[in-house]
């Protein structure tokens, strides 16, 4: 019976016949995988995101493009996220669950791309949504200019009040690394989000790249990805909608966000440094810090605003302007933070903790 599907599935393709091999003997999955494994990999973390995810999965269904399969990591739930994953499952072969413990989006990220197979790999927040030709344009703009790295827009969808804006600055082209590089630090018409791209796999895989157990864990990594990129192709169109809710990690911000925030700038820096590229990149690195210090300083104010005490509010503000600036410097030794082990380094917290409760998963 199972040998009899094995060559139906050679001769007739494998998109009709693999569900029936995997019903007959689960076994027989990886050595598909391996001989077909599909053009994408969607990674996708869920965490208690069940009022969002039927939309979400749903735009995944409705995808143009058909040679894809989700991975979706449930990070420990408690809510049904995870009945919606296996209803959608039942009805569709393309996705793939898998459960473990809350360990945190970074690691929910890092575990569905350890399972990808395919020669391109993307993300997906579990509360946000595509559009059906998310992954075909962001394919084409790929293969069409040999891109290592495909980007597209996107907009902000408010859920309150169901209003949608497109992210205003903009540019699009075919980018060598430096060039690419440039514009993602000036965080203005690329930014640093893991889910707007598409990449070839091998950029993780032969560079040891995987995301560290921080808030703006993208910013921490992304850099690392467009240097190693050769060629990065914009492209301007907004597929991707990136949902704004109250309980995101810049709706819940706290002490423990923006120390993450800064260190995330910070692991750029030690890069740049350790590449010996840093001077190249100084000026644009200088006004990242300055935009960086802006927010922390904007975050600082709801933060006191939410307490109802201003204590400490001026000496929060400029530690973070302290910390920046000499980040920034040529004070500012780099190379006590090498690793050669793809750890993060230990920096230590600009602003004390102040006790708000705070989940795992950002």
């Amino acid at each position: 019976m199972t040998i009899h599907f094995l060559s139906v599935k050679i001769t007739n393709g494998v998109s009709i016949h693999y569900q029936l091999i995997e019903r007959v003997s689960p076994l027989f999955e990886s050595c598909i995988s391996l001989e077909h494994p599909p053009k994408i990999t969607i990674c996708m973390p869920v965490y208690n995101v069940a009022p969002y995810l039927e939309q979400c999965l749903q735009s995944v269904v409705e995808q143009t493009f058909d040679d894809f399969i989700l991975i979706a990591v449930n990070d420990g739930s408690t809510d049904n996220s995870l009945e919606i994953l296996q209803r959608f499952a039942a009805q569709n072969s393309k996705l793939k669950i898998i459960n473990q413990e809350n360990q945190g989006m970074s690691a929910a990220r890092n575990k569905a791309l350890s399972l990808a197979e395919s020669e391109y790999v993307c993300f997906l927040d579990s509360d946000d949504h595509l559009a059906p030709t998310y992954l075909e344009e962001l394919y084409e703009a790929a293969e069409q200019n040999q891109a290592d790295i495909s980007c597209c827009y996107f907009s902000y969808h408010f859920l309150e009040s169901n209003f949608v804006y497109k992210h205003p600055f903009r540019c699009k082209g075919v980018f060598d690394s430096s060039e690419a590089l440039k514009r993602l630090l000036k965080d203005t018409q690329i930014q640093s989000y893991a889910w707007n791209k598409l990449y070839k796999r091998t950029l993780f895989v032969d560079h040891n790249i995987s995301y560290p157990s921080i808030a703006f864990e993208d910013i921490a990594t992304t850099h690392r990805l467009f240097f190693y990129a050769k060629r990065v192709a914009v492209i301007d169109r907004s597929l991707y909608y990136y949902v704004q809710r109250k309980t995101s990690t810049l709706g819940n911000m706290n002490t423990k966000v923006i120390n993450d925030f800064i260190r995330a700038v910070v692991l750029v820096r030690i890069f740049l440094s350790n590449r010996k590229i840093y001077p190249e990149y100084r000026k644009t690195y200088e006004a990242m810090c300055r935009k960086t210090n802006l927010f922390c300083k904007i975050w600082l104010c709801k933060i006191h605003w939410n307490r109802r005490s201003w204590k400490d509010f001026n000496e929060n503000m400029k530690k973070c302007t302290r910390a920046l600036r000499y980040y920034s410097s040529e004070e500012f030794c780099a190379e006590q933070y090498f690793t050669t082990s793809g750890e993060v380094p230990s920096l230590p917290d600009v602003l004390p903790h102040y006790p708000i409760k705070t989940k795992v998963h950002a």
